[in-house]
């Protein structure tokens, strides 16, 4: 064999390598691209301009590190995080699966009423946003009972392209619109100010998402390499965590330009319930786009949002089967039924709560987001603490350089967390 035919074949190789990796980053990028970019991102545009730019690249980057430990533990060691917690000790394990159930229904209810939000608009006067919601959580149940990861990773991949390409024309139509407005002055924001330190928590919170996703991204990247019977190295896990997590920040960059350009010093005041908003939301890209593309704007967010009900309730659901799996291995049937009832639970749970409170999207979201934010530095020190286990291949670990970022993020997000408890509980 010659030498260019060797290398040839190695490149080959190396390209189906990565295309067998992908998948896990696309749904870890369609569990962040919901409330914290189309709501939260929206919403920092639209109320300071583009003030925040930097606060949501600073977001993202801090949260980098303990983000793409969840793909780079499960190549390395064929575990999850899950697994990996409970090497650590029950404390650890106990605190991960406490945080979970204090959210998982909150969360479901947060991501599954802006979509049914955006289903009311899209079909308006059929049914009430609770109706909607039951329908989106019903489809849900089929779609991940029916076809678990496999289905899962279909679906998602085919609903992120459309949503990214629209997106991105829509940013590009609106800043050459007559309406596009770059002139205002640029808001400040006060570290002493209730409202300013709310918000801020609130979108650092998920931005991109809460650093326990971490946990189903280990969890995802298993099922891939079970899909594809394919023993995914960490270069090729990192690749598609990369994949995802440029895609997500610029997105989320995008987001904020469309709130800052068509709604910032415009006088209009985002409503806080989950029609109205999300009925802002769709003008806000017909605006930039023209009332033709109404109909398409409508489907598309919709899309976005279905994409982060499904993936959040695959999440909920495989952590809950794992545990099953780690505490009994034997009992591989009943890891399947706990699917099943944990993805029934969080439905009917996050229904509830919607069927409550559903006039209040920004407390509801806002709640969430903060326990996020407070706990972030919690799960940011187990996942760095993992690396450093003895059954971890020396070659996966993070090297020097990364190793030391790690650290300082996670002093970054300590800073910022103790900051906010003495704020609200001390000062």
């Amino acid at each position: 064999m010659s030498e260019s035919t060797a290398k040839n074949n190695l490149s080959s190789q190396a390209k189906r390598s990565w295309l067998a990796a992908l998948g896990p980053g696309i749904i870890w990028a369609s569990t962040s691209i919901g409330v914290s970019h189309v709501v939260q991102s929206t919403r920092a545009g639209a109320e300071f301009g583009f003030t925040l730019i930097g606060l949501v690249i600073l977001a993202n980057l801090i949260k980098y590190p303990f983000f793409q430990i969840g793909p780079r533990y499960a190549a390395a060691t064929g575990e999850s995080l899950l697994d990996g917690y409970k090497r650590l000790g029950n404390l650890a394990f106990g605190i991960f699966l406490l945080m979970t159930v204090i959210t998982m229904f909150i969360i479901q209810a947060a991501v599954t009423i802006v979509a049914a939000g955006l289903a009311g608009n899209l079909i308006p006067d059929v049914l009430p946003v609770s109706g909607w919601a039951a329908a989106v959580l019903l489809s849900i149940i089929a779609i991940l009972v029916i076809g678990r990861y496999a289905l899962l990773d279909k679906v998602l991949k085919g609903m992120m392209v459309v949503f990214a390409i629209t997106t991105v024309v829509a940013l590009l139509m609106a800043v050459t619109s007559d309406s596009a407005n770059f002139s205002h002055d640029t808001t400040s924001i006060s570290l002493t100010s209730a409202a300013s330190i709310a918000f801020m928590v609130a979108l650092v919170g998920w931005m991109p998402t809460s650093v326990e996703v971490s946990v189903w991204h280990s969890l995802w990247t298993l099922s891939r390499m079970k899909q594809t019977e394919h023993k995914m190295t960490v270069k090729d896990a990192l690749f598609d965590f990369n994949f995802g997590f440029i895609f997500c920040m610029v997105l989320a960059l995008v987001f904020l330009l469309l709130g800052a350009v068509l709604i910032y010093g415009t006088g209009e005041t985002l409503s806080g319930g989950a029609v109205g908003f999300t009925g802002q939301l769709i003008d806000l890209f017909v605006k930039a786009l023209g009332d033709w593309t109404w109909p398409l704007i409508a489907l598309i967010t919709f899309i976005a949002m279905y994409s982060t009900c499904l993936a959040v309730s695959a999440g909920f659901s495989g952590v809950w089967s794992r545990v099953v799996k780690i505490i009994r291995p034997e009992k591989t049937q009943l890891a399947d039924r706990v699917y099943v009832i944990t993805l029934v639970s969080i439905s009917l749970g996050g229904w509830l709560i919607i069927n409550s409170f559903g006039s209040s999207l920004r407390q509801l979201i806002d709640f969430a987001t903060t326990v996020s934010f407070v706990s972030a530095p919690v799960f940011a020190f187990l996942n760095l603490k993992l690396m450093s286990l003895s059954h971890v291949p020396e070659d996966a670990k993070m090297g020097r350089s990364m190793n030391s970022y790690s650290w300082v993020c996670f002093y970054i997000l300590t800073g910022f967390s103790g900051y906010f408890i003495y704020w609200r509980f001390f000062s």
